[in-house]
């Protein structure tokens, strides 16, 4: 059905970067490239029950801060979605994503406590991990990023927000696809190897590592011209592996991985602290933000004798928090990350950490130790229910620090918490990922009457 075009202010933005308003109807609208107080005339080009989404037709004011997107395939691929707003105004929106989660799912009215976003190092070739697809199709073989929503490749050569380093091998790489000793994937067919090119980089050690997402392990034959292939085209980085995905999913990485050559773990400084990880394990990607962040995050967890850390994988933020109190346990369910806690305080000299291998909500119940601090740092999904209500009603500890990617989920989660006898303290953003609406949190909640 066709509707007239309309006239709207635009009065914030959604997390995906959609200019944000409401309809006289009560219809929440989103507008794709618009900004926060805006006047644009627009086609609605979808409308359901709850919502409808429009394009802007033409602007009839525009934001000041609005600006020309650096990346030339910024229209078309999935990767970045704020280029269109300077940097300063980014960080203004994030500080709002965050303030209107905590409004709208957490009801804390009026908003307080919510501190300005902390803005990253650097706002581009930040990216220390990086991700291309590689497909076959009638037309050849393609590798880029996908286009949002969608599995169609868009071929690029370079990307804005990635390390120059990654950069550079990806070009090097993407150019000899057509030459490549392993078949790309047919993902319609579910036939081929190549499935996915997976960069990592060490920021601050230099160290590269190549990984090659296959949906089995290639031959014997195809792994030496492999090795041959890489090495005459002098694209070798310091280390190269194969991971297996033999699933038919959109999850990138499969469990198994082999060594081809080289050293396939990366090491990173942060601060005084040595890291090292597998292509599989999770670091954070921005290196130059990540140090900013574990320090405000351990400064608040403060000090004390006992503290629990949940999710902590490799251990990147336990070693900050291992500096202010006696004894801190991490619990990690990813087996090869829980393994790496071990080896990441042995490098730094840490003696006061024990690591636990199992998911949260299977491990709090069973804890008898007691804590004066918990700290979470949950995937984007959040923390499971079971996981607050056991903190706040069997750990009790005085202070929580939550550490979130995702507002939303933090929100609801403070929620709970809330419910559970925690009131919120204050909660600052960090921008871990310039030209993207995606805002890191770290939040304290401190236990109803306490002193903490």
């Amino acid at each position: 059905m066709k509707t007239e075009n309309r006239v709207v202010a635009i009065e914030s933005v959604s997390s995906d970067g959609k200019g944000l308003t409401h309809l006289k109807n009560g219809k929440v609208l989103f507008v794709e490239g618009a900004l926060p107080d805006e006047e644009v005339e627009v086609a609605v080009t979808r409308e359901t029950r709850d919502y409808a989404v429009a394009q802007v037709v033409r602007y009839l004011s525009q934001e000041r801060r609005r600006c020309v997107p650096a990346c030339r395939w910024y229209e078309t691929c999935g990767g970045c979605n704020l280029q269109h707003a300077t940097y300063e105004l980014q960080l203004q929106l994030k500080t709002r994503i965050v303030k209107d989660a905590f409004q709208r799912i957490a009801g804390m009215e009026p908003i307080h406590g919510t501190d300005e976003c902390i803005a990253s190092p650097r706002a581009w070739k930040y990216r220390n991990k990086a991700s291309f697809p590689v497909r076959k199709t009638t037309k050849g073989v393609k590798t880029g990023f996908f286009r949002e929503k969608t599995h169609d490749i868009v071929p690029l050569d370079a990307c804005s927000v990635i390390d120059g380093g990654l950069e550079s091998l990806f070009r090097n790489i993407s150019g000899t696809l057509p030459r490549f000793p392993i078949a790309p994937y047919d993902e319609k067919r579910h036939s081929g190897l190549l499935r996915h090119i997976v960069l990592r980089s060490g920021t601050f050690t230099g160290d590269i590592v190549l990984g090659l997402v296959c949906r089995q392990m290639p031959d014997a034959a195809a792994i030496d011209a492999l090795r041959a292939f890489l090495g005459s085209e002098e694209v070798i980085p310091r280390g190269v592996c194969i991971n297996i995905n033999p699933d038919r999913s959109n999850v990138i990485l499969g469990a198994e991985i082999r060594k081809i050559s080289g050293e396939i773990s990366i090491r990173e400084r942060l601060g005084h602290f040595l890291y090292r990880y597998g292509i599989a394990d999770f670091f954070q990607v921005n290196s130059f933000q990540a140090k900013r962040l574990y320090e405000y995050a351990a400064a608040e967890a403060g000090d004390g004798a006992n503290l629990l850390e949940l999710y902590s994988g490799i251990g990147s933020l336990t070693m900050y928090l291992a500096r202010h109190f006696r004894k801190v346990v991490a619990v990690e369910e990813w087996p090869s990350a829980a393994a790496a806690i071990l080896q990441t305080c042995e490098i730094n000299g840490i003696r006061n950490v024990t690591a636990v291998t199992g998911c949260a909500e299977d491990t709090v119940g069973g804890m008898t130790d007691s804590f004066e601090t918990v700290l979470v740092d949950p995937p984007r999904t959040g923390c499971d229910r079971v996981v607050l209500e056991e903190l706040g009603k069997k750990l009790r500890p005085a202070k929580i620090v939550y550490v979130s990617c995702n507002p939303a989920t933090l929100s609801r989660d403070i929620r709970i918490l809330s419910e559970n006898g925690y009131g919120f303290l204050k909660a600052r953003p960090f921008d871990m990922f310039p030209q993207t609406t995606h805002v890191e949190c770290v939040a304290t909640l401190i236990r109803k009457n306490s002193s903490a």
